[in-house]
């Protein structure tokens, strides 16, 4: 909502940009007007680590936490979401006020490529879009208030054979829905081609408000008084392949009814002849169409903001190095296509935790193609996922030798070495990650881990901070900053620290266990009972709230028939995955209560 071209504001991707504090956004500029504004966000695509909440007065992101370095996206559901959205405007009634609701289901991977799954998405959607209106309309204010509804990006649903967008850039995926409704303004169908971009400047334009000078989208006004407007080229690009798959850039324009793709085999399209784009109508090489793309990324260029998106050294190099690598030899779509194909099916095998399955496609895939980013870093999540750190090592490191300067790839064999005990290793790759993507919220919590465990306190809190400093929202640093607190004894610390992970993220078992924990070593045992209880409820496989509370049963309450029914429990679903050592202390526990 910056009304800038990806050119402009320099977020390429979804993945490894931030969008920086120098590029205005249209919550930025409704707020100088007096509005409060609110922002409820469904996904991890929108956290605020990514500069998303820029110019928010409240910035709602509850979703559960991200798991580890496992590139697929956590999220909420849109009934949670809207709920958070339906009370915020209970307490702003009065106010002039602006929200943005990102509600996430239709682009789950369950969603991308099954139509009967994404249709039942659009269903829940609708359904949520609903409720908001009724809340309006109750209220009197629906005719008073101005609404957009659009969306990022369609749902290839296998058109073309891509299964999920960002792989190609067929009119399947870049054409979107943007409805606005304005009070006063009788309902039209628009066949113009607009952009994303227009809506900053259009909203600026019906709320009487000046359009930022360095917009470089266009008020759509004129249309929807019913005026027509001239055609001007639409520029698009599609870059996640070039970013981790090392194919060749996906970049283009249209105009009117022409449609150019610049790859190494180009295509051109008549899109008002042939809108399902199946009749490659370009002549020649595209040479003049490829000097009318560079002119057209000249003029959208910016710059001083270009490059800002980039949050490390290597997206940054990917992006400055698009121009001279768009015609080198690289792969092209085509041939990728079957492996993104195997790279969605992996992403449904670890989204239904069936790792087996997904260690097997992931490790074809990189057979075919070893310098698949994405695929490796699902590999490796897929092996640590099951314990096995050795080949999450591995995996890495083969990786690594691909891609050297790699963050993501550093930052995960950190935390990987954090996981395996050896945390002399892990700090020192951690800090070289941070020599490169200084705001990496990954490295700096598993950093702090590291230190904590050299029993470096000082260290660790600082780098936790640091953590926060980054992405306020993270509820697993503040529940490690509250662990930290706790085994240095500093009780209130920990229960503070705790809390607000809980508040962050109320589905995060380890800040329950951890709140359990802290109420256990201050004898307030009715509360950890509860805080255990809560942990177990939210996340039925976190074996640590069940050993704590047997404890709590066998040697504070002496609860002898609960002890022993958990003890069964804990026998049946974790025994043969627990460390020798616990083994040994339920067994004792267990001789104790028989015993006694």
């Amino acid at each position: 909502m910056s009304g800038l071209s990806p050119l402009a504001h320099g977020v390429r991707d979804d993945r490894g940009f931030v969008l920086s504090e120098r590029v205005l956004t249209l919550a930025e500029s409704l707020k100088t007007e007096g509005y409060a504004t609110g922002g409820f966000i469904g996904s991890y695509a929108l956290d605020s680590r990514f500069g998303t909440a820029q110019g928010f007065d409240h910035f709602d992101e509850r979703y559960p936490s991200k798991n580890g370095y496992i590139p697929l996206i956590p999220s909420r559901p849109a009934g949670e979401t809207t709920d958070s959205l339906l009370s915020w405007i209970e307490k702003n009634q009065g106010k002039k006020w602006m929200a943005l609701l990102n509600l996430s289901e239709p682009g789950s991977p369950e969603a991308e490529g099954d139509r009967a799954k994404y249709g039942a998405a659009l269903v829940e959607t609708d359904k949520q879009i609903g409720r908001v209106l009724d809340v309006l309309q109750r209220k009197g204010l629906l005719e008073k208030t101005v609404i957009v509804l659009t969306a990022p990006f369609g749902s290839p649903l296998g058109d073309h054979g891509e299964t999920r967008p960002g792989f190609f850039a067929y009119d399947s995926t870049l054409r979107v829905p943007l409805v606005m409704v304005v009070p006063g303004f009788a309902p039209r169908r628009v066949e113009a081609n607009v952009s994303l971009m227009d809506v900053f400047p259009s909203l600026c334009a019906v709320l009487n408000m000046k359009s930022p000078g360095e917009a470089q989208g266009r008020s759509l006004l004129p249309l929807l008084k019913g005026k027509a407007m001239g055609d001007e080229p639409l520029y698009f690009e599609a870059l996640r392949p070039y970013m981790t798959a090392n194919a060749a850039p996906l970049r283009g324009y249209i105009l009117g009814g022409k449609k150019f793709i610049d790859l190494p085999s180009p295509e051109g399209y008549n899109l008002y002849r042939d809108g399902e784009e199946r009749a490659n109508v370009l002549g020649g090489s595209g040479e003049e169409e490829r000097k009318s793309l560079r002119r057209l990324v000249e003029r959208l260029s910016i710059a001083e903001t270009a490059s800002l998106g980039a949050s490390d050294s290597y997206h940054q190099q990917k992006g400055s190095a698009l121009e001279g690598e768009r015609r080198g030899a690289r792969i092209g779509h085509q041939e990728l296509l079957p492996l993104d194909t195997l790279l969605h099916r992996s992403q449904l095998f670890l989204l239904h935790r069936n790792f087996p399955q997904a260690i097997g496609t992931l490790s074809l895939l990189l057979q075919k193609r070893p310098e698949h980013v994405e695929a490796i870093l699902l590999l490796a999540s897929s092996y640590r996922e099951v314990g096995q750190l050795p080949s999450t090592e591995r995996t890495l490191l083969k990786g690594l030798r691909s891609f050297p300067d790699h963050p993501v790839l550093l930052s995960f064999l950190g935390s990987t070495l954090v996981e395996s005990g050896r945390y002399p290793e892990a700090v020192a790759i951690l800090q070289k990650t941070l020599t490169k993507a200084p705001k990496d919220e990954d490295a700096l919590n598993y950093l702090g881990l590291a230190y904590w465990r050299r029993g470096l306190f000082k260290e660790a809190l600082n780098t936790f901070y640091k953590a926060v400093s980054v992405d306020s929202g993270d509820a697993i640093v503040y529940s490690n900053i509250g662990s930290l607190y706790l085994s240095a004894y500093l009780y209130d610390k920990a229960l503070e620290n705790f809390r607000k992970a809980v508040e962050k993220d109320p589905r995060l078992a380890a800040a329950y266990n951890g709140l359990g924990s802290t109420f256990l070593k201050l004898n307030r045992f009715g509360e950890a009972e509860e805080a255990f209880r809560h942990s177990i409820s939210v996340d039925p496989s976190y074996y640590f709230s069940y050993f704590n509370l047997l404890v709590l049963y066998a040697e504070k309450l002496n609860d002898k028939p609960k002890a022993l029914a958990l003890y069964e429990t804990i026998k049946k679903r974790f025994y043969p995955r627990m460390p020798v050592g616990e083994q040994r202390v339920i067994e004792e526990i267990r001789k104790g209560m028989t015993n006694g």
